[in-house]
This record gives structure tokens, C-alpha cells and sequence, in this order.
């Protein structure tokens, strides 16, 4: 695939994860706080401020590096660990994504649980929806590392959750039951873990070096 092309598939695909977030993530949120007798308004618009946040300064970062004048010296060539391109990286970075709307929707509605809990649902939500657009972006080792690492901590709370239960919270030591958003983004992280896990095992790729205009 041409480079031109490349950034252009990755910005498209940047574009979808963003906007699918937003809307998820706020449609989400307000149903939770719509339904749990109200919230405050950042229950509700953290996680499509995070993201929008992340998705400008993306842009203003493409906008930039576009109005900037080339110099005809040749540039090294920077190293990434995966394209981000890469069906794989796609897969991994919409999994994320997922499981951020997921979080967002079921967020609110556990801060009637504990303050704790919704805080930790919220921001969750936010770390995965920007982890998501970081990844589509530039897919390099610390980043898929942070992302296998915390998506496993997540993973491991979550059998501690439906197992023996937690410490704290209005039901010490009461093991929760399985419903079917916390199995669809358990099993969203677990394909993160996976495939991030994966990406790193791959060897480092070298980008293409730039060519120099006659």
C-alpha cells in the first residue's frame, strides 16, 4: 500500500473509532444516568471529551506536519512495531473501543453501587477509548505493552469480581453475577490481551524511507 494511501486509511479509520465512541459513549452514558434517577453532567461527557480531545490533537498534529514546508534532505526512517494499518491493530483498536462504550453505558448506573466503582467504570471507559485512537495511530511496543498490561488487570478483577467478591462496596466479599455486558467486554479485553500480545512477539517493521523530489 502507497504511503499516501496508508495515512489516509488509518485517518478513515481513526474518523469511524471516534465517532463511534462519541456517540456511544455519550448515547450511553445518558441512557445510565437517565435511568438511575440522574447524574452529574461529567458522568455523562467524559468519555467523548477524552476521545475528541485525543481525535483533535491528532488532527492538529496531520494539519500541521501538511503545512509545513518538506526539506529535500531525506529523513530517517522512524521504526514501528506494526502498521497501523494492520487488520490486527484495526481489530485490537476497535475491541477497545468497544469495551469503552460498554463501560460508558454501564458506568453511571454503578456509582448508586459505590462512588468507587463508577469512578473506575468511567475511567476505564476514557483510557480505552483513547488507548483505541492511539493504537490506529501509531502501534509501537510501549503502547500495545500499556494496553495488554492494563487490559489484563481489568481482566483479573473481573474473576476476582465474580468469584469472591471485593473488599469494598455495599456487599463485602459477595461475588457479582455474570451479565451479558460485562461477558461481551471481558471478552473484548481478552481479545486485546491477545492480539496485543501477539503484535509484540512480531519483529519490529522499518518504515519506508522517504523519497526525495528531484
Amino acid at each position: 500500500m502507497a504511503p499516501g494511501r496508508r495515512r489516509r486509511t488509518d485517518s478513515g479509520v481513526i474518523d469511524v473509532v471516534v465517532v463511534g465512541l462519541t456517540a456511544a459513549g455519550g448515547g450511553g452514558g445518558g441512557g445510565g444516568g437517565g435511568g438511575g434517577g440522574g447524574h452529574p453532567l461529567w458522568h455523562v461527557v467524559v468519555v467523548p471529551v477524552a476521545c475528541l480531545a485525543v481525535f483533535a490533537g491528532i488532527k492538529t498534529s496531520e494539519w500541521w506536519r501538511a503545512r509545513t514546508p518538506r526539506v529535500d534532505a531525506p529523513r530517517p526512517a522512524r521504526r514501528t512495531w506494526a502498521r497501523p494499518s494492520s487488520p490486527l491493530v484495526i481489530g485490537v483498536a476497535l475491541a477497545s473501543a468497544g469495551c469503552s462504550a460498554t463501560h460508558a453505558a454501564v458506568g453511571p448506573a454503578h456509582f448508586h453501587e459505590a462512588v468507587a466503582f463508577g469512578v473506575f467504570f468511567i475511567v476505564a471507559s476514557a483510557l480505552q477509548g483513547v488507548w483505541a485512537l492511539l493504537v490506529i495511530r501509531r502501534a509501537d511496543r510501549l503502547l500495545l505493552a500499556v494496553g495488554a498490561a492494563a487490559n489484563a488487570g481489568v481482566l483479573a478483577l473481573w474473576v476476582v469480581t465474580r468469584s469472591v467478591g471485593l473488599p469494598i462496596g455495599p456487599e463485602i466479599w459477595h461475588p457479582e453475577a455474570i451479565g451479558p455486558a460485562d461477558l461481551f467486554a471481558t471478552l473484548l479485553e481478552l481479545t486485546i490481551v491477545l492480539g496485543a500480545w501477539w503484535l509484540l512477539l512480531q519483529p519490529r517493521r522499518a518504515a519506508s524511507p522517504l523519497r526525495v523530489a528531484a
